[in-house]
């Protein structure tokens, strides 16, 4: 991807409500043009701790030198009315790129790549964004979001998803400050420090691949644990149907230790949690679960308040309450408890796309990532977006 002056808050178009977002996008031309990542390292904050071990450059945001130097000790950079303050310095500018041509840049504790942009925006506040090359990203990706001691297959076809994800990302927010977070909000990325020799070679064996649908790339959503069938994506979000994203039964996820769970929320804190995320909820009395999707995942809750019913997606729920307690929306049970609720269910997050333990058993079991890959997104193909060039170990 090529770099551009990030834009400000006000300049970053806002999505209309209830938009279908598209399931595909054209696959690029020049796929080397897109090589780059730009990922969201640390999200709006007040003040940011940066270090550098090696020589470096800071630049403001028309790519004017400001100074360079031999390392940079730990140093607050922090917003100011005028500009961004860096140590001792106020710069008039909404942007700095720091540039290194070795060794480690240092936001906070973790460890990045090459070029970070701390932006300001229209709050007053810092972001910071890690700009890498696609492979490099992905070598901090996979260790975090798949343990390195998974058999080889999954890890390849590990590889292609969140290199898959990771592309429709930047095709669709070509122009915007950041294509992907660094957190489970896209996909984790854990930075230099988590690298693996065994994630490492998943991604140089599978270099450039992608899926792809009819020549056009799609969103690969992945999950940790499907809890016995995969599900739709366009009935989780408010995206187009697609035919990779359909759902698949999945017998292989059991061995998973989010297989199955419980929760307990009660009625202030799941009102609580509902306000906090600016859904409109005065006196939560109760909810009820609305339809279920052929997955048997219930696809809304109806919330009883003082203000009447309110109606919130079972994914909404889900995230607002917390998606490490309230695992999945494949919810098997309702009990209302003193004062709440207990939910039963199965599995670990959206249900769409790759079930990370299910392609574990398919690996043990003997299955190709190619075959891994067939299996939770039907009708896939896979392109190499360089095909001249060979991958670091081949298929």
């Amino acid at each position: 991807m090529l770099a551009a002056q990030p834009l400000t808050a006000a300049q970053v178009p806002s999505p209309k409500k209830n938009e279908i977002k598209k399931s595909q996008i054209e696959l690029p031309a020049e796929p080397e043009k897109y090589e780059l990542i730009r990922v969201m390292v640390q999200k709006p904050s007040p003040s940011l701790e940066v270090g550098t071990n090696s020589p470096y450059e800071l630049l403001d945001q028309n790519d004017q030198l400001l100074f360079r130097g031999d390392r940079i000790v730990s140093t607050r950079v922090t917003p100011a009315p005028e500009g961004i303050r860096f140590g001792r310095q106020t710069f008039k500018t909404r942007s700095l790129r720091l540039s290194i041509q070795e060794g480690e840049i240092v936001v906070g504790r973790r460890k990045y790549y090459h070029v970070l942009d701390i932006l300001k925006n229209d709050q007053g506040l810092l972001k910071a964004v890690s700009e890498l090359s696609m492979e490099e990203y992905l070598k901090g990706v996979l260790p975090v979001e798949a343990s390195p001691s998974w058999p080889m297959e999954s890890l390849r076809a590990h590889a292609i998803v969140s290199r898959t994800y990771a592309l429709f990302n930047i095709l669709e927010k070509e122009g915007l400050p950041y294509d992907v977070a660094a957190d489970v909000s896209s996909q984790v990325y854990g930075g230099l420090g988590t690298h693996d020799p065994r994630t490492d070679a998943a991604v140089d064996d599978t270099a450039g691949q992608v899926l792809t649908y009819q020549k056009k790339i799609f969103p690969a959503y992945f999950h940790s644990t499907c809890g016995g069938a995969t599900t739709r994506a366009d009935q989780v979000w408010t995206l187009e149907k697609h035919p990779c994203l359909m759902g698949v039964k999945c017998d292989f996820c059991k061995g998973s230790r989010h297989y199955r769970w419980d929760g307990v929320f009660t009625l202030k804190q799941i009102e609580a949690r509902l306000k906090k995320n600016g859904f409109n909820a005065v006196g939560v009395k109760g909810l009820s679960a609305q339809g279920r999707d052929a997955s048997g995942r219930v696809l809304s809750f109806g919330i009883d308040t003082a203000r009447g019913e309110k109606k919130i997606s079972s994914n909404g729920l889900r995230m607002f309450l917390g998606p490490s307690h309230f695992k999945s929306t494949l919810i098997t049970e309702i009990q209302k408890t003193d004062g709440g609720y207990r939910f039963r269910g199965k599995g670990w997050g959206h249900g769409v796309g790759f079930c990370q333990y299910g392609a574990k058993k398919l690996a043990e079991l003997g299955y190709s990532h190619r075959q891994i890959l067939d299996f939770y997104y039907p009708n896939a193909g896979i392109t190499r977006l360089y095909p001249g060039r060979k991958a670091e170990r081949g298929l």
